[in-house]
């Protein structure tokens, strides 16, 4: 069977943020797993991170183009490559420069990262994509695939809501993390909170530390990303890269993501993988994976940011325990996640063709 892994994506800037890193673990776990399937990637090699670069067998070169034009594209590469599964790694992005194509000749199946886009409330520029033709488009053309994966079941919920009810396969897969250093080393008393797009709500963090310090003064947040938007940073808030990251999560008090929407939520998982104490949103789909582990707080009130902030401080080692038990826990989660992308590739092979769907999520 032969697979065409469309991974455009890598091209525009999503190399270090959270779709790129699920991509990188799920491209690991299928690589682990050996499969026999001729995998074939859609994209310029250089831009691909090497572990996901060193699974495809035959490279096609990406040009460049738009999403309209690729209504046609996709289905010609299918043909021309003799293609029996396209495998769209980040639909509904928005991406507005790559899209799905129309009528592929194969199976086709998509990946959904989140829906933000639809359901990321107050967010002007998801505003402004869901008025887009590019949006409308794509959400037409999301209900012709044959399966789509998805990253949680929050997700899957939203996008059952989102086609407005539906029969198609859709399958929930979580993405493996690596584990972290192992180390037990003292933690300094520094948080750690990521910047970025608006929904990661950096400006209510970063006031909700501001009241924290009133208590304790020793105290610096450690903000790492972009933080355009946010303005000045007051006392005890550092901007910081993020090549620094994993070597906090090894050393900080915790870390402080209190985003306003996810379809997943990866820095919770990778802060557990190091034994780092979480503060997360009180949003489903951080309980779903961040339950008994973490700290909850409403991402919506600064002051409740805070208090969890104090609980995290008053009581560190109980944390550090939280934490570690709640990586050992989501690794249950994802012991054979390279045998359920077999399985899904398996379903849409040229053999299962006159098979019925079924939900495996």
């Amino acid at each position: 069977m032969r697979i065409l892994w469309d991974l455009r994506l890598f091209s525009y800037g999503y190399r270090d943020r959270g779709v790129g890193t699920y991509v990188c673990a799920m491209a690991r776990a299928i690589g682990e797993r050996g499969m026999a399937h001729d995998i074939i990637a859609w994209a310029n090699k250089g831009d691909v991170p090497d572990e996901v670069a060193a699974i495809p067998k035959i490279w096609i070169r990406y040009g460049g183009g738009s999403w309209q034009s690729d209504l046609a594209r996709i289905p010609l590469l299918a043909a021309r490559y003799n293609i029996n599964v396209f495998h769209y790694w980040m639909a509904m992005g928005p991406v507005f420069r790559i899209g799905m194509g129309m009528f592929p000749p194969c199976r086709t199946m998509a990946t959904v990262y989140d829906l933000g886009v639809e359901y990321n409330p107050g967010d002007p520029y998801c505003a402004h994509a869901r008025s887009t033709w590019y949006w409308r488009m794509q959400k037409s053309l999301l209900r012709r695939v044959d399966a789509v994966s998805c990253i949680s079941r929050t997700t899957k919920d939203e996008l059952t809501r989102f086609l407005g009810g539906t029969t198609k396969r859709i399958d929930v897969m979580y993405p493996p993390v690596k584990n972290g250093e192992a180390c037990e080393k003292s933690r300094e008393t520094v948080f750690v909170t990521l910047a970025g797009a608006p929904h990661k709500n950096l400006v209510r963090v970063i006031e909700a530390f501001a009241l924290f310090r009133q208590t304790h003064g020793s105290y610096k947040l450690a903000v790492l990303g972009d933080t355009t938007g946010a303005g000045g940073l007051p006392e005890g808030v550092t901007a910081g890269p993020m090549r620094d990251y994993d070597q906090l999560l090894d050393t900080c008090a915790g870390l402080v993501a209190c985003s306003t929407y996810e379809g997943l939520g990866i820095p919770p998982l990778e802060a557990m993988a190091h034994g780092c104490p979480i503060l997360v949103s009180d949003i489903a789909p951080l309980h779903e994976t961040c339950d008994g582990a973490a700290r909850f707080a409403n991402p919506l009130n600064p002051r409740s940011i805070a208090e969890g902030m104090r609980d995290i401080a008053s009581n560190q080692e109980s944390y550090v325990k939280k934490s570690k038990l709640g990586f050992v826990r989501y690794r249950a989660m994802t012991v054979n996640a390279g045998g359920q992308w077999e399985a899904l590739y398996e379903a849409l092979s040229p053999a299962h063709q006159g098979s019925g769907r079924k939900d495996n999520g």
